[in-house]
Formats: C-alpha cells, sequence, structure tokens
C-alpha cells in the first residue's frame, strides 16, 4: 500500500453526524416545544427540536424489547413506554439522566398501539389491537374502566374544553372518531372522518385534527361533525399529530419518517426534520460558502440541509427515487439530479428561503440514469449524463433559463446535441476532465472509456479504452490537474492511469470488498476511496463504516469531507492531521509534567500526597509505585484514612485491576486489608458501585488464597523430606 507523505491527510475525525432520529411510531412532545422523544426500534431518542444533532438515548439495544408507544404526562415529568411483550415502564425524565420508577404488565390481550395521559389528571389511556380502552390512575395504579369497540384503536385524546371536559376521542381505521365518556361509557357523538384515520389530537375551540392514509391534515368541527379545512402536507400517508399549546405548533409524522411542523391556525409549513434517510446514494455541498448540503436518498424527494445548523428541507419534483447529484465548479448554485423516474432536473438555490427551484429538465434516457456531471468551465457549459440504458447524453446549457419555475412541470425542457453508446452493460459513472476536452466513463462491462468532447459542435467521440479490472468499475474520477483518471471497480481495487497513453500508473489493493466511490484531493496528490464495507481509505497517489457508503464529496476548500451510505447516515469528517500532531505533542508534555511532579513528591517522601496525586491522575501504574513504597514504610493505613470517598472509589478500581496479576496481588490484598480493617462497613456501602468491585476482587483473591496454600502445603512436604534425609557415610 502506498505511504502518506509527510504533509498529507494522514488523519480523519468525525465532527458530526446525522443519524436515525425516528424509525416510526409515537412521539412525545415537551410542553414548551423544546424537546421531543421519539421511537427508535428499542430504544427512545430524546431529541432538541432547534437542533436535532443534538440527542440523546434511553434505554438499551442489549435489552432486545420492541418498543410499541411512548407517551408523556402534561408534567413533562414521566415518561411512559410500552413493549410488545405487554410490558410497560415509567420514567422519570425530569433530571439529566432518565431514571425508571417502575414496571408492570398491562392487562391488554394484544400489544398497546396508542398511549395517552389525561391534561386535567393522572389519568392514563392505552389503546391496543385487542380493540379495548384501558384507562388507568397512575397515581393509585388501578384499572379505572375498559371501553370496548369494533376494530383496532389508533387514536386516543382526552378533550379539555369546557363543551366536553374530560370526554375522550377514540378514532380509528374504520373512518370515524367517537366522543365518549369514559366514567361511564356513553357515547356522546360519532364524526364521519371518510378515511382510515391514523392519529387525531384536539385544538382550542374544541376542534379536531386528523390524519390518515390521504397524506391530508383534516381540521372538524366535533359539535357539528363537519370538516373545516384540510391541507396536503405529503405524497404518501401521515402517521401521527401531535399538538403544542405553547408553540401553537402541530407536528406530523409522515410514512416516509419524517416530522413536519405546521402552524395550527393556518396548516402551513413551517419546519421539517428528517428521521430516517433510508439509503442515502448521492450528496453535494452547495453556495458559495458551502453554506447548503443536497441529500439524494432513496426517496423521490430532495433534502437540502442548512450547514451550519443542519435545518433541512424537503424538496418535491421528482416522482422517483433520486439516484445522483452534481454541482459544477463555475456556479456552485445550480444543482442536477438524476432519479429512477428516468428524469434529469436541474436546480437553482435560493439561499435567503434556503430552497431548490427548477430550472430545467433533461429527458430521454430510456432506463434510470445512473450518474450526471458538468463541464468544469461556463466557456461552453454542458451537462453530461450516462445511464443503464447504457447510453451517454450531452446536453449543452447556453439556453440555460435564469428564471425559476414554480413546478417541474413548467420548467425548460432541454435538447440533447450527442448521443453515443458507452458501454455493452450497465453504465455506472461520469466524469468531465478541468479541460472539458475528455469525458471518462465506466460500466458493468469491467471497462472504463475515455471520450472526446467537441465544445463547437457539442459532439462526443471515442478516444480509448482503460482496461485492466476484473469486475464491473463503480466509479472513474479525473485528477485536479488532468492529467490522471482514477477507476474503482467491485474487485476492490482502485487503478490510476495516464491521460496521456492511457497507461497504468498505479494499482491501489487494499480494501476487502467492492469500492463504490473514489475522490482526488490535495492537489491531486491524494485520492480517497469509500467501499461496500463502509472503509474510507486515503492514498497518496504522488509516487504510485459498516455499511455501504454510496457517496463521497468535498468542500471547496477540502477542510470537510461527507460520506453517506445505505446505513442513512451522514457523517461530515474533517482533516485533523495537524490537530492530532498538537494534541499528542501537548499530551506528552503533560505526561512528562505529570511524571516529574510524582517523582519530586517522592523524592521529598510525601508519600501520602503522592499518592492522593496519582489518584487524581487516574495512573493505575503510578498509584502502585505509591502503595508499594507505603507498604514498606509501614504507612499504607494512614495514607488510607486520609482519602476521600471518590478517592477510596478510584483507589478500589485500581486494585480490582492489581488482583488480576500474581505480582501485584500483594500490593492489592494490602490495601484491601487496610480500607477494611479501617472503615467502617456503613461507610463502605455508600461508594458507588462496591458491590461489582467486591464482586471482582473476590473470584481472584480465592485463586490467591489457593495458591498461597499449595505453595505453603509444598514447603512443608519439602522440609519433611528435608528432615528425613540422612546424610551416607
Amino acid at each position: 500500500m502506498p505511504r502518506v507523505s509527510t504533509g498529507s491527510i494522514r488523519c480523519l475525525r468525525q465532527s458530526r453526524c446525522v443519524e436515525t432520529l425516528f424509525a416510526g411510531g409515537d412521539l412525545a412532545w415537551r410542553n414548551d416545544g423544546s424537546f421531543l422523544y421519539t421511537m427508535r426500534g428499542d430504544v427512545v431518542k430524546g431529541v432538541r427540536v432547534d437542533d436535532p444533532l443534538q440527542s440523546m438515548t434511553i434505554g438499551s439495544e442489549e435489552e432486545g424489547l420492541k418498543l410499541t408507544s411512548i407517551t408523556l404526562d402534561d408534567s413533562n415529568t414521566r415518561l411512559t413506554v410500552a413493549f410488545t411483550n405487554g410490558l410497560m415502564r415509567e420514567l422519570d425524565v425530569s433530571g439529566v439522566i432518565p431514571r425508571e420508577v417502575r414496571s408492570w404488565r398491562s392487562l391488554h390481550s394484544a400489544p398497546i398501539l396508542v398511549m395517552t395521559y389525561s391534561p386535567l389528571s393522572n389519568l392514563l389511556a392505552t389503546g391496543s389491537s385487542d380493540f379495548n380502552v384501558l384507562i388507568w390512575d397512575m397515581d393509585s395504579h388501578r384499572l379505572v374502566a375498559k371501553l370496548s369497540g369494533p376494530s383496532v384503536v389508533s387514536s386516543l385524546v382526552f378533550i379539555t374544553s369546557s363543551l366536553t371536559t374530560g370526554y375522550i376521542v377514540i378514532s380509528s381505521r374504520d373512518h370515524t372518531a367517537t366522543v365518549v365518556d369514559p366514567k361511564s361509557g356513553v357515547k356522546k357523538n360519532t364524526v364521519l372522518l371518510f378515511e382510515a384515520c391514523e392519529s387525531a389530537v384536539i385544538v382550542p375551540d374544541s376542534r379536531l385534527i386528523t390524519v390518515g392514509e390521504e397524506g391530508k391534515i383534516k381540521e372538524w368541527n366535533i359539535e357539528k361533525s363537519k370538516l373545516i379545512k384540510s391541507q396536503t402536507v405529503a405524497n404518501e400517508g401521515l402517521e401521527g399529530v401531535w399538538y403544542n399549546s405553547v408553540r401553537h405548533e402541530l407536528m406530523v409524522a409522515t410514512a416516509t419518517k419524517n416530522i413536519v411542523f405546521l402552524d395550527a391556525e393556518t396548516l402551513t409549513v413551517k419546519r421539517e426534520i428528517v428521521g430516517m434517510h433510508d439509503e442515502i446514494f448521492s450528496v453535494e455541498f452547495m453556495g458559495d460558502k458551502d453554506d447548503f448540503l443536497a441529500v439524494a436518498s432513496n426517496s423521490p424527494e430532495l433534502k437540502l440541509y442548512e450547514t451550519k445548523t443542519f435545518n433541512c428541507k424537503f424538496i418535491p419534483g421528482h416522482t422517483a427515487s433520486v439516484v445522483s447529484l452534481s454541482v459544477p465548479h463555475w456556479n456552485s448554485s445550480l444543482l442536477a439530479s438524476c432519479a429512477k423516474d428516468n428524469s434529469v432536473i436541474i436546480w437553482k438555490l435560493n439561499g435567503e428561503k434556503e430552497t431548490l427551484s427548477p430550472l430545467a429538465v433533461c429527458s430521454g434516457h430510456t432506463s434510470t440514469p445512473s450518474s450526471i456531471s458538468f463541464s468544469h468551465t461556463c466557456t461552453v457549459p454542458f451537462l453530461l449524463s450516462i445511464g443503464y440504458d447504457t447510453m451517454l447524453k450531452l446536453w449543452p446549457l447556453n439556453t440555460l433559463p435564469t428564471k425559476t419555475f414554480d413546478s417541474v412541470e413548467k420548467a425548460v425542457h432541454l435538447s440533447c446535441s450527442s448521443t453515443l453508446k458507452a458501454h455493452a452493460k450497465d453504465s455506472t459513472c461520469v466524469d468531465v476532465s478541468p479541460t472539458d476536452a475528455v469525458v471518462v466513463t465506466g460500466g458493468m462491462d469491467k471497462m472504463a472509456k475515455l471520450w472526446a468532447v467537441d465544445t463547437t459542435t457539442m459532439q462526443l467521440g471515442i478516444v480509448g479504452n482503460l482496461s485492466g479490472h476484473r469486475r464491473g468499475i463503480w466509479d472513474a474520477r479525473f485528477s485536479s490537474q488532468g492529467e490522471k483518471v482514477a477507476t474503482s471497480s467491485g474487485d476492490a481495487i482502485v487503478r490510476v492511469f495516464s491521460v496521456h497513453d492511457r497507461s497504468m500508473l498505479a494499482t491501489l489493493e487494499g480494501h476487502t470488498s467492492a469500492v463504490l466511490k473514489i475522490l482526488f484531493v490535495n492537489n491531486g496528490n491524494q485520492l480517497m476511496s469509500a467501499d461496500s464495507g463502509g472503509i474510507l481509505r486515503v492514498w497518496d497517489v504522488k509516487g504510485g463504516v459498516e455499511d455501504v457508503i454510496w457517496s463521497v464529496c468535498t468542500s471547496k476548500k477540502e477542510e470537510l469531507y461527507v460520506t453517506a451510505g445505505s446505513d442513512g447516515r451522514i457523517l461530515v469528517w474533517e482533516d485533523a492531521t495537524e490537530l492530532l500532531q498538537k494534541e499528542e505533542m501537548e499530551r506528552q508534555m503533560k505526561h512528562q509534567k505529570e511524571v516529574q511532579t510524582l517523582d519530586n513528591l517522592m523524592a521529598d517522601e510525601r508519600y501520602k500526597d503522592a499518592l492522593k496525586y496519582a489518584l487524581g491522575l487516574d495512573r493505575p501504574h503510578c498509584a502502585l509505585k505509591v502503595v508499594i513504597f507505603l507498604t514498606e514504610k509501614g504507612e499504607l493505613g494512614e495514607a488510607i484514612l486520609d482519602l476521600e470517598k471518590n478517592e477510596l472509589l478510584v483507589l478500589l478500581q485500581f486494585t480490582v485491576k492489581w488482583n488480576t496479576n500474581t505480582k501485584n496481588s500483594h500490593a492489592a490484598q494490602m490495601v484491601l486489608q487496610s480500607i477494611l480493617l479501617q472503615t467502617a462497613p456503613e461507610s463502605l456501602l455508600e461508594i458507588p458501585g462496591i458491590g461489582g468491585i467486591l464482586a471482582e476482587l473476590l473470584p481472584y483473591t480465592k485463586r490467591h488464597y489457593d495458591r498461597l496454600n499449595k505453595s505453603r502445603q509444598d514447603v512443608s512436604l519439602l522440609n519433611f523430606y528435608w528432615k528425613q534425609m540422612r546424610v551416607a557415610n
């Protein structure tokens, strides 16, 4: 493997991570609207609404208990969760660290699908797929009422208005919402919803808000059973809706696991959070200062992130999943996207509104366009597209409009000036040289090809082939100077060729799975490669993650690198080479200073202070050295008496480590003896984790005792033999 030269990128450190925050199911929203709890498989995620990157995890995936529902009480202190096995758990979330209060079994015969607290009392309503609703008094922890219906319960909400205070609305997939008195079980009213309702919530003036399979949010008058207004939120179904009185906002969860915030009065969208990306195929920086990041995932909608806060906007336009993105070097406000609907759309960035508007559409591929690339200069601008129909197309951009359109249907349709059959099998990648004179393509026929671009006639012509790979080619890129081209393949090898004579300059081996993406950095002297095993490598080509990585891109100044792949996470990396070198130097200087201070304390025979200092440094070896000196001086007991509880805890943790080694076991046993003789049992029980510490000490202590006892027996036997021996005449 080529070695990295001095001054090159030696280390990348993850600076930010956009991961899955919501995987479907319930959401719980705090009263002030600043924080929400989401379900993600076996755990609960706590997310800040204004900064989704700041999140916390509640629970453990190791338990293997799948969540079915969560809810938060009106005081924002109790979070109740339900699991598939019927277990219910109440958590205290008033502090920094959530704490389990109690657990119990539900009386439902099927998993709980929905729960809600009454805002006026401590009543908890649980709805299940067994067609029943149970009302619990959480103070006395007893069952108050049981309501039965004709179908699965999908939503529960308590009414708090003066007209129907204390009533509960039960909505279902039977196209109805029923107002019921939870104490008597008497039905007061039934509202026909005309769609399978997934969730409902009450807003001021007793207005009922419902969402369902149509992708619309609807507002109803409960008393008159009348639809007031509706608004389309997404093209797919909606799975949940919540109301926050402080912000006067509605929060909606979509079937694609996104979270949308709307104004409760006008039902207009105010903000969007991506709950789960699914699989990410491509990412690109946009804006003069890389202020935005465009993301193409397994969805027809583009995602546009603002890179400082990572706020997100959904950009509709395609009708099938977007697979590739490209931004021209000469205008970072333009973006081209291609999708499985066989189309290519050119967008323009509106930085003030933080959105993308369509400019033009390129249609003509008979199968999915797999890759697109802009020309490097704007002298004679053009766009290249290549697809699984094996065709390479050139689109002149001299007629590209400057004015944007409201929708893709109104955008200008561009004409293709040149179409050639590029490969015998699926074509996967295309890139343009810095001079715009040469184009490289790659395909599943194991070949990379060079093409000439005549910018006068806007026609393409074949130049030659780049061969050597044993599997299909996934990516091909030119270096920044244009004299080299790199190709990556399913044979787990990256090859570097000379553009001038098409000779092979280097073969980079080291990946263990297909290399899907490559990128020249450091002025073409280094090459980044990402494989299907989630590994990102940096190569020096000057002289020669646990999921698939589908896309790699870099900022203009090559300060940030973004990778994205099949796990749905967006990872932002920064070149930490200089920073890590500085940190390593500071660490070494700090270590030398600490060692010198400890040596000075030992030289001055200030062993008690030396022990405290070693414990404060969290250095077991230094502390062991001091303990041995104190034992020899007979001052170990006095030194231990002077320790604070936190220092005593650290010493016990060190003792556990020493006790595992025969060489250091004597010192460990001396420390343990001194602590047990001089510390009252009540004081020991106050030390955090003392039970676990003693449990770890006992097995090795017994082993040392057995070893010494055997040695004692051996010595006694040797002494017996010695006394029985007689010197022969």
